[in-house]
């Protein structure tokens, strides 16, 4: 019997299709390659993916942390990266990262897709906020090439931002961020998606970008 999935996408739209749940249950991995598809399909022109998208390719940092893979997480691919995070003096002294392994040349625009959501808030009353997330330099200055904040719940959601890089960056001289040392709360972030689609694409209309 066929089931139906559907996935809500950061600026609304609906996606659904039709899967074998048998097949799905069995290789939930499949969820990401679904999604990935449904991105370079919605995409203006093809882009270069820039990292694997798989969650277990997240690593981070920080000291007053707690991170862990659940590998049988209700995420998109069945694996989350799951973190207990703390209030710090600093946002950045803690955060999520993946390293990019290819280069980006000035004037490339870069677009970022990701499922994620807070397994505990820091309050009834206080959203948990994740900074900076999007595409910076891997080392000092740390420039951010693209970059904002957003706001978890404790439903799965999918966010997407993009912008113009200002500058040109080697293989592996720039990362995926999330800066998390934001509020004492626990989130989970499910496959990360970075595409470079080049020059001449407008970022402001790229699809499912997060308002």
């Amino acid at each position: 019997m066929h089931s139906i999935i559907k996935i809500i996408l950061g600026a609304g739209l609906l996606l659904t299709q039709s899967v074998l749940g048998a097949a799905l249950a069995a290789d939930k991995s499949k969820e990401v390659d679904l999604i990935y598809s449904k991105l370079v399909s919605a995409l203006p022109k093809d882009g270069a993916i820039m990292i694997s998208p798989y969650a277990d390719s997240l690593q981070t940092f920080g000291e007053n942390i707690q991170a862990a893979f659940n590998r049988e997480s209700d995420a998109l691919g069945g694996v989350a990266l799951e973190v207990k995070t703390n209030l710090s003096k600093n946002p950045w002294d803690a955060g999520i990262f993946n390293v990019l392994g290819a280069p980006i040349e000035k004037g490339d625009v870069i677009y970022m897709a990701f499922f994620a959501k807070a397994l505990a808030l820091p309050s009834e009353d206080d959203a948990a906020v994740i900074k900076n997330v999007g595409v910076q330099k891997g080392s000092e200055p740390y420039t951010t090439v693209i970059g904002r904040d957003f706001n978890l719940t404790t439903t799965w959601q999918s966010f997407a931002l993009a912008g113009v890089a200002k500058e040109s960056y080697d293989a592996k001289t720039t990362q995926v961020s999330m800066q998390i040392a934001t509020g004492n709360f626990e989130l989970a972030v499910g496959p990360v998606f970075v595409f470079n689609l080049g020059k001449d694409v407008d970022p402001t209309v790229l699809p499912f970008i997060t308002k």
